[in-house]
């Protein structure tokens, strides 16, 4: 799984999914440091790495299954909203772990904008 630390990077927006398979792209900026070398200490792995010069896209949410609302703005799959908190509080109660505080991922994507 993709984890992009939230101090170097900025979410910018949400995009149609370029992947059938998933809903939307997040849109990732990496932060700029004005004066400063674009090379940082990745807190994942501990290694020095070079900032990407673009954006990011991160794929999230599956495009076959329901989900329990859609903060996104965009809202391309109103049929796939199921609103049953019953299952909203069961996937939520599974993916919780997948979450990384300071992170950006596809499960904290789904975690929070679309269930």
């Amino acid at each position: 799984m993709s984890y992009f630390s939230k101090s170097h990077f900025d979410l910018v927006g949400f995009r149609k999914a370029r992947n059938d398979k998933k809903m939307y792209e997040a849109v990732l900026e990496p932060r700029t440091n004005k004066g400063k070398n674009d090379i940082y200490n990745d807190e994942k792995t501990g290694k020095m790495v070079r900032k990407p010069k673009g954006q990011i896209y991160l794929p999230f949410g599956s495009s076959k299954h329901e989900n329990y609302q859609d903060k996104t703005g965009l809202n391309l799959y109103p049929h796939l909203i199921h609103g049953d908190e019953k299952r909203r509080q069961a996937y939520r109660a599974r993916a919780k772990g997948k979450i990384k505080p300071g992170f950006w991922s596809p499960s904290y994507m789904s975690y929070y904008y679309l269930w």
